[in-house]
């Protein structure tokens, strides 16, 4: 064993996000990021739980991310990535009355159209707020699905203008977790996994060129100009220790499935916050030639806190 190591052992810390060890006198964890010291080292003021500044936002994510959670209920995160200038990619969370279903949603903006992120910012929030009221009205989660892509897809088409070429787009992947039933649909290629100690099984096909083994882009997105907005819906039942995992191409066009999976699984007993920076991570890390965004919702059996909602950063 290496002194680094047997330092590390003895300290007895651990993070308390991603529970990795952590040696005497670290100011923050080394694989997820979150700060040892809930004190600001510019003012002095508390941190909230996501370790922004209350006083002078020292201590805020970088430009273009957005960190999301929701305790042990679930987290997001969209970063820029290392090469784009924008992140026009948008994540939500939400979760019906009386903890019901989470509702999940990311978007990612088309980067051939007119302004990709304003088409995701519309479809993500519109998606999140329809699905969930739809839910607490006592919709079905596949009909409460439908009714969110519908305005989701409407939201984004208003952003168009009558006759032009590229219009705002966006690809869309939702999911509903309700009890041990889990519903997902999706426009896109942005997907959703079901996470386990065994794999990481993709829940939704990608609508693409490269899917049929063609080079080329998407062939089914949210805009003015998309003609078909169906989504794709699956249902499957989610028993027993496990993730949800939504996520954009620039997650799984950097890290395999396989990666992935041994990624979340060697989290496990970590809050979902920290999984979701480990793969954003571990994306930049590879190169992050896209923007990257991450929903991680545990299954029932790892919940253990009441949600309570904490949001900060910016696309």
């Amino acid at each position: 064993m290496s002194a680094a190591a047997h330092d590390l052992e003895g300290s007895g810390l651990v993070c308390r996000i991603c529970g990795s060890p952590m040696a005497d006198g670290d100011t923050f964890c080394e694989d997820c990021g979150e700060p040892v010291d809930r004190r600001c080292p510019t003012c002095g003021s508390g941190l909230d739980e996501l370790g922004a500044c209350a006083t002078c936002t020292a201590d805020a994510p970088p430009e273009n991310r957005v960190e999301i959670h929701l305790h042990s209920w679930g987290a997001a995160v969209s970063d820029r990535g290392r090469v784009r200038a924008v992140n026009e990619d948008a994540v939500a969370l939400r979760v019906s009355a009386e903890h019901a279903a989470i509702v999940a949603v990311i978007c990612d903006g088309v980067s051939s159209s007119r302004d990709p992120h304003l088409a995701a910012a519309a479809a993500s929030s519109s998606m999140a707020d329809h699905v969930t009221a739809h839910i607490d009205a006592g919709a079905p989660a596949i009909d409460a699905l439908r009714l969110g892509f519908a305005a989701a897809g409407a939201a984004v088409a208003a952003l168009g203008v009558l006759g032009e070429a590229d219009p705002p787009s966006c690809t869309c992947v939702a999911a509903v977790m309700a009890g041990g039933r889990l519903t997902v649909g999706s426009i896109g290629d942005s997907r959703a996994y079901w996470v386990d100690i065994d794999a990481a099984s993709q829940l939704t096909a990608d609508d693409s060129d490269a899917a049929t083994g063609v080079d080329g882009g998407i062939t089914r997105w949210l805009g003015a100009d998309a003609e078909d907005t169906e989504p794709a819906i699956a249902q499957r039942r989610v028993e027993g220790a496990g993730w949800l995992l939504l996520c954009t191409d620039g997650l799984w066009s950097e890290i395999s499935d396989a990666s992935v999976q041994a990624l979340v699984v060697d989290a496990k007993g970590s809050a979902p916050l920290g999984i979701a920076r480990r793969l954003i991570a571990a994306a930049n890390a590879a190169g992050a030639r896209d923007n990257v965004s991450v929903v991680v919702v545990p299954s029932a059996l790892q919940r253990d806190t009441n949600p309570v909602l904490l949001q900060r950063g910016s696309t």
